[in-house]
């Protein structure tokens, strides 16, 4: 075969020996087309991509082998996709041991219910100040507490003078949300201030006027109330205690017998 007369590669359209200005795809021989070697540049990166596809895992399964979906997605705080959400949850159960760990509790991100401790993301449990668990932050208190009382209480003393209005309508707060809590614990107190302690006949004493009639309007007697009232100094000892209404006794209160029964009139 002559060599002026190329049959395999000639321009589409050409005729033969005429100056090659495409090559046989039909992309254009310009300087910026024309790989180093002498190749073009666009069949070469067809090629390679054609290549690379051939070799391409599938994208809608990831290695671990669960669906590649927004669903398993676990993302990060910035938004940046961080890896499988299955495999986390998996991950956080070992972590865990037998405790159980619930779809929305392992990662937060998509479905901000939980807390990575476990406890609900609710107002109620959200700390203003951290957007924090307050049930954790409540848990370490009491630890920090338990294993030094004494510094605890200098650090609680030296905060509430140093926010001294800030601490008195936190607990104003906290008595108008509890107020059951408030007046047993205040109770509690009180009884701990008086002097005396339930001997043997007292507690004879009490179960002996559990039956009876209220002493200050004859009604039905659910509770027993100090005579003279334990705030003022009265004692826990069996002459100090009657029975009486619930009425009676919140009536009553810390006020002396004498300006009861005056005020009834």
């Amino acid at each position: 075969m002559d060599k002026d007369t190329p049959t395999a590669k000639r321009k589409p359209g050409g005729q033969p020996g005429a100056r090659k200005t495409h090559c046989i795809h039909g992309h254009p021989r310009t300087p910026e087309n024309i790989r180093p070697g002498g190749g073009c540049r666009e069949c070469c990166n067809a090629q390679r991509r054609a290549k690379r596809a051939a070799n391409r895992p599938d994208r809608s399964v990831r290695p671990c082998g669960h669906a590649n979906t927004p669903e398993n997605t676990y993302y990060r705080s910035n938004g940046s996709v961080k890896g499988c959400r299955p495999c986390a949850l998996e991950r956080e159960r070992q972590r865990r041991g037998a405790t159980a760990v619930t779809e929305g509790r392992a990662i937060q991100r998509p479905n901000p219910e939980w807390f990575p401790c476990g406890h609900p993301r609710t107002e109620e449990n959200t700390r203003r100040t951290k957007n924090n668990c307050k049930t954790c932050h409540r848990e370490s208190q009491r630890e920090r507490y338990q294993q030094d009382p004494e510094a605890s209480r200098r650090a609680a003393s030296q905060w509430q003078k140093a926010n001294r209005k800030r601490a008195t309508d936190r607990q104003r707060n906290w008595r108008h949300n509890n107020l059951e809590h408030y007046r047993a614990y205040a109770r509690k107190i009180y009884l701990a201030r008086a002097s005396g302690k339930y001997d043997p006949e007292t507690l004879e004493y009490l179960t002996i006027i559990a039956a009876d009639p209220c002493a200050y309007c004859g009604g039905e007697a659910r509770s027993t109330d100090h005579i003279d009232p334990v705030k003022t100094g009265g004692p826990n000892h069996w002459t100090n205690y009657t029975p009486a209404c619930a009425p009676c006794n919140r009536a009553k209160s810390a006020t002396s017998l004498l300006a009861f029964l005056l005020n009834r009139r």
